[in-house]
């Protein structure tokens, strides 16, 4: 595990806490709650997926390119709770679980591109509830979810 990614990660849940909005706290305790899990060949900076056992967690990838890519434009901690509030709707409309019963319900293979695709959508759909400017953040997040739990 990258040991500067932990602390990275940790250092932004810890100002993530102190700076959210009043109407921001339901993210804050859904956030907190999520199983966290660190991988270096995760193909997006992060993402969130259901355990076997039902269990949220987030997959944390290459987390510093998000702040890399908004750099000077945008406070590292907002981009980085925008980006976590984002994934949290994913879990939210079991966007990870409607993918994989979809693929399986038509015998769909699960390869990356059937995932992308499906991702895209999802993504969509996520972004109508995040109020952002597009002009101030321009990043595209590639497919979050992971083949083991398809």
């Amino acid at each position: 595990m990258n040991r500067n990614r932990k602390q990275f990660v940790e250092e932004m849940k810890k100002k993530v806490i102190f700076k959210a909005r009043e109407d921001e706290q339901f993210y804050v305790y859904f956030y907190l709650g999520l199983i966290e899990e660190y991988a270096d060949d995760y193909p997006a900076p992060m993402g969130v997926t259901f355990t076997e056992t039902r269990l949220p967690m987030i997959t944390y990838g290459d987390v510093n390119s998000i702040i890399d890519m908004t750099r000077g434009r945008l406070e590292d901690t907002k981009v980085f709770f925008e980006v976590v509030k984002h994934e949290i709707l994913h879990l939210i409309n079991l966007h990870p679980i409607r993918v994989a019963s979809y693929l399986r319900r038509r015998r769909i293979p699960p390869t990356d591109e059937n995932i992308y695709i499906l991702n895209v959508i999802a993504d969509s759909i996520v972004n109508r509830y995040i109020c952002f400017n597009p002009s101030q953040v321009q990043f595209t997040l590639k497919s979050t979810l992971s083949n083991k739990y398809l």
